[in-house]
């Protein structure tokens, strides 16, 4: 683990306890993304990128997986919360586990399954015409432009990640969480077990690495827990807005946004293309006439 960065070089200490899967569920395993330019560990990260692209090493799952063990930690495993690269190293022992390419393994076991047939990490050219454009605000102008330069590969990418880049559908998306909302069956197809759906109702992280926050004074989250790679509301008041306890859900990196509420037997999906997230209110709103559009038990 990196103690702090010094003149002389960086210092380090040893680990008090092994990164567990809890851990990399939760994003408090100490791992980083490497994107924060002024950041020490991230600084570490970078120049390991530059070394593998100066050796020709490609960036998959398997090159994450054996990479990051070389790379201190941003602290102890379990005592605080950091987005990064904590899903894409699941990814990798998904990889290891199953001995399937994750891509394959998603398709096989989760995308055919569940008739998520426009769900991929590429969009084939035929289908290019349905893709949504990105807008968003570049360089911080207040200028709603659109963002040509991000679109899907138009064929299978090297890098399948943990993390994000898949390309999905309504159709797609409202199928998996439907899925989720009916405790892990659909169709008289079941993906998981109904327990294991319970767990995703549930703060699987240590709560001295609460509350999580992408920034100071994260107020996006207040009232939330990190559950198995979702948030989780634990304080309905908190939040500051309608849910129930055990709710859980993700939003996407270009604002798209779901929820699961299994007290309510119901699913909230949201599909923007909007770059950087949660940027305007729209997903707090969305949520909020949701619940007040519902009556009765």
């Amino acid at each position: 683990m990196l103690v702090q960065d010094t003149d002389a070089g960086p210092e380090f200490e040893p680990l008090e306890r092994p990164i567990t899967f809890r851990h990399l569920f939760t994003h408090t395993s100490g791992l980083s993304y490497g994107d924060r330019a002024n950041d020490p560990v991230d600084r570490l990260y970078q120049a390991a990128i530059q070394r593998n692209q100066a050796e020709g090493i490609p960036l998959t799952n398997q090159t994450i997986a054996q990479n990051l063990p070389k790379l201190p930690l941003a602290f102890q495993p379990g005592t605080k919360w950091r987005y990064g690269l904590n899903i894409d190293m699941l990814a990798a022992l998904i990889e290891i586990i199953s001995g399937m390419p994750y891509e394959v393994f998603l398709r096989e076991n989760i995308f055919k399954p569940l008739g998520m047939t426009d769900t991929s990490f590429y969009v084939p050219m035929e289908n290019a015409g349905r893709v949504a454009t990105v807008y968003g605000h570049v360089n911080g102008e207040q200028e709603l432009r659109r963002i040509d330069r991000i679109s899907p590969p138009s064929e299978m990418p090297e890098w399948t990640s943990g993390g994000g880049g898949l390309v999905s559908t309504i159709h797609d998306y409202a199928r998996f969480a439907q899925m989720l909302t009916n405790r892990g069956e659909i169709d008289g197809v079941r993906i998981l077990g109904p327990k294991t759906v319970e767990m995703y109702g549930m703060n699987h992280a240590p709560l001295q690495a609460l509350p999580y926050g992408f920034r100071e004074n994260d107020l996006y989250h207040a009232g939330y827990g990190y559950s198995l790679g979702t948030r989780v509301l634990m304080d309905v008041s908190q939040s500051g807005m309608y849910g129930s306890v055990g709710e859980f859900g993700w939003d996407g990196a270009f604002s798209t946004y779901f929820w699961v509420d299994s007290h309510q037997d119901m699913y909230g999906l949201l599909m923007l293309q909007h770059h950087p997230n949660g940027y305007y209110p729209v997903h707090q709103q969305f949520k909020q006439l949701t619940y007040q559009a519902m009556t009765g038990e």
